[in-house]
């Protein structure tokens, strides 16, 4: 629990949080967004607390860890800090219109114990139309000791009028550097694994993390390189890969097909002249120089182009074994996809 300064990255919103609650500015309803994985619950985890602290260090905008108010709120057991999480035990986890009413009956009273009633709505994506509905109402007519904090990967499925009446906190994607630092020092991952697991994450420390896992990226490798044999390979290699992949379920079939764009992608850019640095497959540095001196930057795209038009196939249950065998001789030959495709 190392309150804002344990949080990695995102210095300069953290740093207009801080400045808010020392000038008592702070609005009463704040949007925390960003890529999944960034760090955004944890930033309104520790506003809760810095708006609640009572140690030295809430002068500056922070929680000092060790007040009562800091460690009720961390384990989860202070009564004026709550946290609304999506229901997942239906197939589309949602937030409800009783658990928002619930939450709202309390607004109407004050604080039992701390300075500010917070109330944190993770995924505040899944509210339902009747619950979001119901939180802009109270958005609309603030009571003064309440905080809102909404934390969504997904802004845009929130009603606009919610997204109006909230100070908009945006958390980048961290730095590939960063990511990697973090993986090595703190997590104590490999360094090559590391840097192939940072360039995959997209700036998310949660995504690096479960990609460090043993095995987690193995599956992308062995597609990449057994495509990749196909310009060497006959037509019974061919058949015999598109055979073994319509065997797969369409969800690790899909992230095969995700992992052969992202080769294609670090090809275009191979082909186009760009500094290998921002390549994703970065362990496969040879496997992508070697395509980018047979393939031209308009050809990479094409098969990008192509593996896009396969997934959408598949979303559309066309047949996945016709489908993968056109996919890898085109991407064996070069040759333009089918105008089934």
């Amino acid at each position: 629990m190392e309150g804002f300064a344990g949080i990695l990255g995102h210095e300069r919103a953290i740093g207009i949080l801080r400045r808010s609650i020392v000038a008592g500015r702070l609005h009463h309803a704040t949007l925390i967004v960003g890529p999944v994985g960034v760090g955004k619950r944890r930033v309104a985890d520790a506003l809760s607390r810095a708006l609640n602290c009572v140690g030295e260090s809430a002068a500056q905008g922070a929680p000092c860890e060790a007040c009562t108010h800091c460690l009720r709120i961390a384990e989860g057991i202070h009564p004026d800090v709550r946290v609304v999480v999506p229901d997942t035990s239906k197939a589309r986890p949602t937030i409800p219109i009783a658990v928002i009413r619930e939450l709202l009956r309390e607004v109407n009273y004050r604080p039992y114990e701390a300075r500010c009633r917070v109330i944190i709505v993770d995924e505040a994506d899944a509210l339902t139309e009747e619950a979001a509905n119901a939180l802009l109402k109270t958005l609309e007519e603030p009571t003064g000791e309440t905080l809102f904090a909404l934390v969504t990967a997904r802004p845009q499925r929130l009603l606009a009028t919610i997204r109006s009446r909230c100070q908009l906190v945006r958390l980048a994607p961290l730095p590939r550097a960063l990511v990697q630092r973090h993986l090595v020092e703190q997590a104590g991952v490999p360094l090559e694994r590391a840097e192939v697991c940072a360039a995959f994450s997209e700036g998310s420390i949660g995504k690096a993390l479960m990609l460090s896992q043993e095995g987690v990226l193995d599956a992308r490798r062995e597609i990449i390189e057994a495509v990749a044999a196909l310009r060497e390979a006959d037509a019974l290699d061919v058949f015999a890969l598109a055979s073994k992949q319509a065997r797969v379920g369409n969800q690790e079939l899909q992230a095969n097909l995700e992992s052969l764009k992202t080769f294609y992608r670090d090809v275009a850019l191979a082909s186009a002249g760009a500094n290998d640095d921002r390549a994703i497959n970065v362990d496969l540095r040879p496997l992508i120089a070697q395509a980018a001196s047979e393939l031209t930057l308009e050809a990479a795209i094409r098969h990008i182009e192509q593996i896009d038009a396969v997934q959408s196939g598949l979303r559309a249950y066309v047949d996945a074994h016709l489908l993968l065998e056109d996919l890898f001789f085109s991407l064996a030959s070069g040759r333009s996809p089918r105008s089934t495709l």
